[in-house]
C-alpha cells in the first residue's frame, strides 16, 4: 500500500479560538489515527476492517470510501464533505 497526503487539513475559522482550538486538536488526533490504521495494516483486507471498526470515531471529521485499487479520505466540515480530497490509499 501507498499512502499519499494530497492537500491540508482546514479549519472552521467562523469558530471561537478555544471552540477552533479543540476542534483541531480532535480532527488532528482522528486524521493521525487513520494515518496508523493505514501504517499498521498489512494489506487492503486489514485496512478495511480496521478502518469499519474505528468509522463511528471518525466518521465525524472525516469520510472515507473506496475505488476498485484505492481508499480515498475526505474531510467533513459542519457535516459537509469537502469535495478536495485529503488522502489517497493506492492498493498493490
Amino acid at each position: 500500500m501507498n499512502a499519499t497526503v494530497e492537500t491540508s487539513i482546514k479549519y472552521d475559522l467562523t469558530l471561537s479560538v478555544k471552540e477552533s482550538g479543540e476542534l483541531a486538536n480532535v480532527t488532528f488526533r482522528m486524521f493521525n489515527l487513520i494515518l496508523a490504521l493505514i501504517e499498521n495494516s498489512k494489506n487492503e483486507g486489514e485496512l478495511r476492517q480496521s478502518m469499519e471498526v474505528m468509522k463511528s470515531h471518525t466518521e465525524p471529521y472525516f469520510a472515507f470510501g473506496y475505488g476498485s485499487n484505492h481508499m480515498w479520505v475526505h474531510q467533513k466540515m459542519d457535516n459537509k464533505v469537502s469535495s478536495t480530497r485529503l488522502l489517497i490509499v493506492r492498493f498493490d
